[in-house]
């Protein structure tokens, strides 16, 4: 059914599997992405800013790998470690690798 869906979509009469394989990834990757911003956590932004602010040297930034860190081994979220990968994809760090963690907690709550 996929790949007669996508046949139809795309307008084909014939089927490039390369082309339906990617296009399926990209469909997995969103259905993803859109399930974790979706986790029933009440108090999410919360309980990033506070793994953050523990590890934070200036208290407004966090670098990279102290983030992934934070998400990581956090006892209140248990995320999978592709969840810490989509939620990794979404910090936005700036050229020295740091992340404005409330900005990032305000996105994934």
């Amino acid at each position: 059914m996929l790949l007669r869906d996508y046949a139809m979509k795309q307008g084909f009469e014939q089927i490039n599997y390369t082309n339906f394989a990617q296009d399926l990834l990209q469909t997995r990757f969103e259905l993803f992405d859109s399930r974790i911003m979706e986790m029933n956590l009440e108090n999410i932004e919360q309980i990033v800013l506070d793994e953050c602010a523990r590890r934070s040297k200036d208290g407004k930034t966090i670098l990279l790998r102290p983030l992934r860190e934070a998400l990581r081994e956090s006892k209140q979220l248990v995320l999978t470690p592709f969840q810490i990968a989509l939620l990794m994809g979404h910090s936005e760090p700036d050229r020295d690798a740091r992340v404005d963690f409330v900005e990032f907690a305000k996105l994934v709550s």
